[in-house]
């Protein structure tokens, strides 16, 4: 597929799709009870704790999310962007088409499907983003979070996995204990 095919479509059809190296990749299934409601209990997290700092903005999974390498185009379930949001262009055809480009958080929620996808090509390509700090990865089905953090010199990334529910998520200054955002969920 062409980057200009995966731009036309992104207006015509009603679900997610990202672009990788000239293929698109489609979630189309609905999301699951458990993927939402955590999309929206970390959304409140994050909300609540960002809100006090007005430079910073949380965002939802519509916005796509642009890396430097301009054949790759995402949707991350959440983000956060400290300061001006600034985009990334393409030039599709005759038309610009944008992403963002300097979110400081993003995070995925894990489906059975995604879960090798989120790790691998989707977080190759947002290491590129000399903006990022870290991305927050949230299993579905059962507590666990990993967190994938650039380190202060900005040379690498390390990696901290979170278990079990009364263990505090760290991400830089924010965390939250992760036995709250599974609290409503089904057993």
């Amino acid at each position: 597929a062409k980057l200009e095919e995966y731009w036309s479509l992104v207006d015509e059809v009603d679900y997610q799709i990202e672009f990788v190296d000239g293929e698109i990749f489609s979630f189309m299934s609905e999301a699951s009870y458990s993927h939402e409601s955590l999309i929206i209990t970390l959304g409140i997290q994050f909300g609540l704790y960002f809100h006090a700092f007005p430079e910073y903005t949380v965002l939802g999974s519509s916005l796509k999310i642009q890396p430097p390498d301009i054949n790759k185009s995402f949707n991350a379930d959440l983000s956060v962007v400290r300061g001006k949001p600034e985009w990334r262009e393409v030039l599709v055809g005759r038309q610009r088409r944008k992403g963002l480009s300097n979110p400081e958080i993003i995070v995925e929620i894990f489906s059975d499907s995604t879960r090798n996808y989120d790790q691998t090509t989707k977080l190759t390509a947002y290491q590129t983003m000399l903006s990022l700090r870290h991305v927050l990865f949230v299993e579905q089905h059962a507590p666990f979070a990993r967190v994938v953090s650039r380190s202060e010199d900005s040379e690498s990334w390390g990696a901290r996995d979170y278990f079990s529910e009364n263990d505090r998520v760290q991400l830089g200054d924010f965390s939250f204990r992760l036995g709250d955002v599974y609290r409503n969920l089904p057993a």
